[in-house]
């Protein structure tokens, strides 16, 4: 009767030789016969990935184009010992290549800022050749504040796809020393909200897009103030009194 308590303990690829392991235990192993130890290793698609057995817990993994195949470890005489597990033939994917943008991230300046996009496989750290390897397209804007995605796709010897996010933040007002202008106004007794006028070098903002205001103290003749906060591709609050003068 075969055991039905043998099991895996560690299935282990080296992907610098392409070498995987495997080890199992079963029980007393001084009273097991060799023979409940037989292993075989199979491709579910030999024209991707090609495995050659080297020994009862070894073997070589070749991969011949480009694809995904599933390779199954199982033992001869026990069936339900099995191991099965998914291998990538330069598929992009994640746990195999990663994506990096230059740079890896934006502040709003009303232009459109695509960053730079390479592709990197984690085995020898070795970068793709866009338009060789690789192609890139874009999905959002990337002109606004907001999250945008860099997706690439395989081409020649690689397939498959990956998406990174790219993010551009809204731009704040501490770093653009914007000016703000209110006119004065007169007392007629009731609040007075005078119109706000924002400036970012060349580009007046526009109210309830890019800023809102809110007043304070302007029920009365005096000083008063309106807070500007940034909303949209802005942040940051900005402040500017005005004077209510006795009514004419």
């Amino acid at each position: 009767e075969m055991p039905k308590w043998l099991e895996f303990r560690r299935v282990l690829f080296r992907s610098n030789s392409n070498e995987l392991s495997w080890s199992y235990k079963y029980g007393d192993t001084s009273t097991a016969s060799e023979k409940l130890y037989a292993f075989t290793i199979s491709s579910s698609d030999s024209s991707i990935v090609e495995v050659k057995q080297t020994s009862n817990t070894r073997a070589t993994i070749i991969g011949l184009k480009p694809g995904k195949a599933t390779v199954t470890i199982q033992s001869k005489n026990n069936p339900d010992l099995i191991f099965i597990s998914e291998i990538y033939v330069n598929v992009f994917h994640e746990n195999y290549f990663y994506i990096t943008t230059k740079p890896g991230y934006s502040t709003y300046n009303g232009s459109e800022q695509k960053p730079q996009v390479s592709v990197t496989a984690m085995k020898g750290n070795k970068k793709l050749k866009e338009g060789t390897d690789f192609k890139v397209s874009y999905e959002g804007d990337f002109v606004n504040a907001g999250k945008n995605i860099v997706k690439v796709t395989g081409i020649g010897s690689y397939i498959g796809t990956m998406t990174k996010e790219f993010e551009i933040s809204p731009a704040r007002f501490y770093n653009l020393s914007p000016e703000v202008s209110i006119e004065d106004v007169y007392y007629d007794g009731t609040p007075q909200e005078p119109e706000v006028t924002v400036t970012c070098g060349n580009r007046k903002l526009i109210q309830d897009k890019d800023f809102t205001v809110s007043y304070r103290d302007n029920e009365d003749t005096g000083y008063a103030y309106a807070f500007i906060e940034g909303i949209g591709n802005y942040t940051g609050t900005l402040s500017q009194y005005f004077y209510r003068s006795e009514e004419r």
